[in-house]
Parts: structure tokens; sequence; C-alpha cells
């Protein structure tokens, strides 16, 4: 998404060390229980899973559909990325700095095409004691004037930031926690939620899942951030 930004360092495990496989319990909204516990029994009916509800992190996380604006982490330090990478404090912060030093908050394209979008970013800002947001991440909002656009983001076809910028790979050893059973509540759209369930493969990918019934139907989800599409609309979920 950001060219221009180099020199920054970019941790990439070349040795892992896995813990457990326990599982994500969800978020505290006591009506969702009783949908998780019937979704844990069809799931794993020989099986009773760990149940305690917490709500989980989010990408684009906060919505203003009056002025079509979108918030969400770019990056966030110590987090396993899609391609197995993280990034220290410092070089977030670094990352999100030369950002606006070099002027690019108008370099917003859609899925890595390199087509500028109609759309700019209004805030960036490193995260500190925010609860909304993992800590020391970097947070962007984007004004986005393109009502096609607008309308994947509040579908949750597009679901959150993917910067691309030229870094230095360097291996760090890190330990991490992997968990294959992942539950959560989607986001609202149509009206109405569902709980979800996920399975997460030792990569860190999603392999599948569903959510329960709800308003007489249910989604399959598949890879990527939202559900598949019933009875015309689609949920946005999101995985810590």
């Amino acid at each position: 998404m950001s060219k221009g930004i180099d020199d920054c360092r970019l941790r990439f495990p070349h040795k892992l060390k896995f813990k457990g496989n326990p599982v994500i319990p969800v978020s505290p909204m006591r009506r969702n229980y009783l949908k998780l516990e019937k979704l844990c029994k069809g799931i794993s009916p020989e099986k009773e899973l760990p149940i305690e509800l917490i709500r989980l992190s989010v990408r684009i996380c906060k919505i203003d559909d009056e002025q079509q604006i979108a918030t969400g982490e770019v990056y966030a330090p110590f987090v396993i990325d899609s391609h197995g990478d993280m990034m220290e404090p410092e070089d977030v912060e670094l990352l999100a700095h030369r950002f606006l030093a070099n002027s690019l908050n108008d370099r917003i394209d859609i899925m890595h095409n390199n087509r500028p979008a109609n759309a700019v970013t209004v805030e960036s800002f490193i995260t500190k004691g925010d609860e909304d947001f993992n800590e020391g991440a970097w947070v962007l909002s984007t004004k986005v004037f393109d009502d096609d656009v607008w309308a994947d983001i509040r579908s949750g076809k597009l679901s959150g930031y993917s910067m691309e910028a030229m870094v230095k790979k360097v291996p760090a050893l890190v330990e991490l926690e992997i968990q294959n059973h992942v539950f959560g509540v989607v986001e609202e759209n149509d009206g109405h939620d569902h709980v979800f369930f996920v399975k997460v493969n030792d990569d860190g990918r999603v392999e599948g899942g569903q959510t329960s019934e709800d308003e007489d139907h249910d989604h399959k989800i598949g890879a990527g951030g939202s559900t598949e599409t019933a009875e015309k609309h689609r949920h946005r979920y999101f995985l810590p």
C-alpha cells in the first residue's frame, strides 16, 4: 500500500516453539452463551470444550458511516503476520512516522493493485493505552470517497489494511502459542450477529468454520475475513 518506506527491520522466525492447543474463548455477552454452547456441541459432541466469553480484537474496528471513515490497525508489534514475520515497536513507529514524513497519506490502493483509490488518510497514530487496539500498533483512519469501495468495507469484503513497504529481514527466535480452535462473535450486519467457530492450522491459517444459526440461517466460513453469503448478506469476523 505504501511505497518509499525503507530501512525498517522485519523479524522472521527461523525457529518456532509451539505450546499447547488452547481454545480461545469469546465475548462477555451473556446472550451468546447458549448459542456458543450449541455450536460447540455440534462441532465436537464427544469433547467438552472449555468456554469463557471474551471479545476478540479487530483490524478495521471503527466505521463512521456518515463520513465514510474506516479506522483500524496497519501493523502491531510482536504479532506474527500472514507471512510469518513480525516487527518490534520501534520499527512499527518508524514505519508510521515515515508514512507521514514522505507525504504518502494518499497512496491508498485496493488489494495491492497499485492504482490509487479515491481515498485519503485523515488520521495516523501509535496506540498507547487504547483498549480498542494492540499496544504500540500503528493505526490509520482513512476517508473513502468512492461509494463502491465503501460498500465493500461495510460488507466485509475489504476488512483491513495491508501495507506494502521495503524492509530488511533479520532472523528471530520466538515462542508462539497456537490456538487451533477459535470462537468469537461476528460483526453485526442486517440487524443481527452470530457466534462463530473456526479451525486454525499450525501455520495460523483458517481452514474453515461456521456460525451459529440466528434469524433462521447460518453462514459457512472459509479463508479471509468474512463469512460466506447467506440470505443476501455476510459478516466480518476477526481473529486475535
